[in-house]
């Protein structure tokens, strides 16, 4: 994170890039805020939403995914 903007990076657990990942990010409610791709290095970026916890998920074509939870504490700590 910095200057208002989350980045995420898909990487398999041999730190291959997960190009073209389908990325979700939604609220609590499981609400969707943001969707898109990451590019040919597993990479995506979006600003912060004014939500109180976020779940980002990172997924590929083959089935593969995993999803991250980020509250709103872990977010404004990392901006001061």
């Amino acid at each position: 994170m910095q200057s208002g903007v989350i980045h995420v990076e898909g990487l398999y657990p041999d730190d291959r890039p997960v190009k073209n990942a389908r990325i979700s990010v939604k609220d609590s409610n499981g609400v969707e805020l943001i969707k898109g791709r990451a590019d040919e290095k597993g990479r995506f970026s979006f600003p912060i939403p004014k939500i109180d916890t976020l779940k980002i998920t990172v997924g590929d074509m083959l089935g593969h995914r995993t999803t991250v939870k980020l509250r709103q504490s872990v977010i404004e700590a990392e901006q001061n």
